[in-house]
């Protein structure tokens, strides 16, 4: 709503959320969309014959059936209404796919939202399948330099944001998310070629050099350490992957060098556990 009580809708931009119902005119009719959902707080009735009952309208609550699993409480009721509005907003935006918001004309998957909603997504819920379908979702999208689209599924081919640091970090936080929240390496497994070739993309497209004319933040970066947990597989694969984990960990350590070279002091270690 805005100041003067009006129903707001500018932050859906091009978004039309709406539902349009023709009466039949012949005595009690009930209606329901099947085809589609709306993502809201307040809605507004128009042309219905007249006064308008509240109790004639339910709102129902759509979203993947998602197990609870963690709970937040402490003293102080503002944070109580926070930690509950995380838990509905991840109701409203985890249906099939990790939306970034379920209003607007951006309700898509996108996989920055993703990667930096999911470590508190497996504190409130059990989404281990739900995330497990949409990595091998975004494996499929992946491109074959190891580009990954923004949105998983792809529904925006040839956005010149295609294949974005932050967003397709999605390939490799996800699953490393998951494994240290539920310990099941089947996904590391999984998406171990996905990742690699994501990380590979990152090092083909930007080489190791660092642009003086980029602007950016390192505070905290002196005296940083790149640790890489070890990724056990099958024994057969187990030596190979573990050398290209020591590759990426090197390769990692040489780009924080880098940085501190142009932005600041310290020291960078790297060390592989």
């Amino acid at each position: 709503m805005d100041s003067n009580g009006n129903l707001y809708v500018d932050n859906l931009r091009s978004a039309k959320q709406m539902t349009r119902y023709i009466c039949k005119g012949t005595g009690n009719e009930r209606y329901e969309p099947r085809f589609s959902f709306q993502g809201f707080r307040y809605a507004k009735v128009s042309g219905y014959p007249g006064d308008v009952n509240p109790d004639y309208f339910t709102a129902h609550v759509i979203s993947s059936d998602l197990e609870e699993t963690g709970t937040f409480e402490c003293s102080d009721p503002l944070v109580n209404q926070l930690q509950s509005n995380i838990v509905w907003g991840q109701r409203g935006n985890f249906l099939d796919v990790p939306t970034d918001c379920p209003q607007r004309d951006e309700r898509l998957g996108y996989t920055g939202d993703a990667q930096v909603f999911i470590r508190t997504a497996a504190h409130n819920m059990n989404v281990a399948v739900f995330f497990t379908k949409w990595l091998r979702d975004l494996k499929a999208d992946q491109l074959p330099s190891g580009g990954v689209p923004n949105t998983v599924p792809d529904t925006l081919p040839g956005w010149e944001m295609h294949s974005a640091a932050g967003w397709g970090d999605a390939a490799v936080i996800c699953p490393w998310t998951m494994y240290a929240c539920y310990g099941d390496l089947r996904l590391l497994e999984e998406q171990y070629d996905s990742m690699k070739a994501w990380v590979a993309f990152l090092r083909n497209s930007g080489g190791t050099g660092v642009s003086p004319k980029r602007r950016f933040s390192v505070r905290g970066l002196a005296g940083a350490r790149c640790s890489c947990g070890k990724l056990y597989g099958r024994d057969a694969e187990r030596l190979y992957r573990n050398r290209v984990l020591r590759a990426f960990c090197e390769f990692a350590r040489q780009i924080c060098e880098s940085v501190r070279k142009k932005r600041g002091s310290g020291t960078v270690r790297g060390a592989v556990r």
